[in-house]
């Protein structure tokens, strides 16, 4: 979700990493839950979201789709978000005493807060939105602990490249005039990585799922991305097209990760050399 503001009236004006300690210590809300009602549809759901909440609760994601969560346009295209209840207008994951009942799985955006992040060129930093939580007498944390995510690190690439697939995805949405296309960009997004179901090992850490390595377009309306599971996924509509100066494909930096192509439907021809 796009924010222009200035950071200088919502933030203490530093500039955090997960390294870092932060005054946002709040002995676990303490019976409070004033940031789990009324913010409408700006909690966004990403991938890893919907995947732990899926897993954990044992539903599928059409199934929250019918109750706690909707969907709605953001910058263009749509995207999933927790549903306010319209009875209480709070959250439809808080318990009738007030607290979080999915509180070890919630989502990244519940996590951060009251932390933002601001992002550049290669990657983001934290900021403390300083008027967000009311509570007094907040002590400091460390960033990854507040966080409490297995992996931080991981988590973190996971968070960029999601942010950079959604910020092309939505600058291709802002140029384009086809209301077919536009709808064609946003089912593909969510049937790929949402209403699909990832395959995993129980085994696996909490925080394990697909990831998009690298991706570009390859088209006027035709882009490409490589997942972490191999895939290289061509999508949109129209025909493929690059410039390929000495025969050189855009995915082929990433040759050696992949394992198999997925050209989804709406893609007419695939250029010459491509693969």
């Amino acid at each position: 979700m796009i924010r222009e503001v200035d950071l200088n009236e919502i933030s203490d004006g530093k500039k955090y990493t997960s390294n870092d300690m932060v005054k946002v210590g709040c002995e676990e809300c303490n019976g409070c839950s004033a940031c789990c009602e009324g913010m409408g549809n700006s909690i966004l759901v990403d991938p890893l979201d919907a995947f732990l909440l899926c897993k954990n609760l044992g539903v599928s994601m059409q199934q929250l789709l019918m109750d706690k969560l909707e969907l709605n346009v953001v910058d263009g295209i749509v995207l999933p978000n927790i549903k306010m209840q319209e009875d209480t207008d709070a959250c439809g994951f808080l318990n009738k005493e007030g607290r979080c009942s999915i509180h070890n799985f919630r989502t990244g955006f519940c996590r951060l807060f009251p932390l933002a992040r601001v992002y550049e060129a290669d990657g983001f930093y934290y900021i403390h939105q300083v008027h967000e939580c009311k509570k007094e007498g907040k002590t400091k944390e460390k960033v990854k602990k507040w966080l409490a995510v297995a992996n931080i690190k991981t988590y973190e690439q996971f968070v960029t490249d999601w942010h950079s697939y959604l910020k092309s995805l939505q600058e291709q949405a802002a140029k384009c005039q086809d209301e077919k296309q536009l709808k064609n960009m946003s089912l593909f997004l969510l049937q790929k990585f949402y209403l699909t179901p990832y395959d995993y090992n129980a085994e696996d850490d909490e925080q394990s799922g697909v990831y998009i390595i690298a991706q570009g377009s390859c088209g006027a309306n035709v882009s490409w991305m490589i997942m972490s599971d191999g895939r290289l996924v061509i999508y949109g509509t129209g025909a493929m097209q690059f410039m390929m100066r000495s025969g050189v494909a855009p995915w082929s930096a990433y040759a050696d990760k992949i394992t198999s192509v997925e050209v989804v439907a709406g893609v007419e021809s695939i250029a010459d050399n491509a693969f």
